[in-house]
């Protein structure tokens, strides 16, 4: 995945990416709709699963 930087509802304003993410932790990726039903599509261009 790439860092994209992310929305701050709080705040009303774009954070920029950092380049501090780090995949390294994560076991999951879970895409959750937090208003409303999901209704729309997810497309991933590429993925890679170097370690299961």
């Amino acid at each position: 995945m790439t860092e994209h930087g992310a929305w701050v509802n709080v705040i009303q304003e774009w954070l920029g990416p950092q380049g501090e993410f780090s995949w390294d932790h994560i076991d999951t990726l879970a895409f959750v709709a937090e208003a409303g039903a999901f209704t729309g599509e997810v497309r991933i261009d590429s993925i890679e699963v170097v370690k299961p």
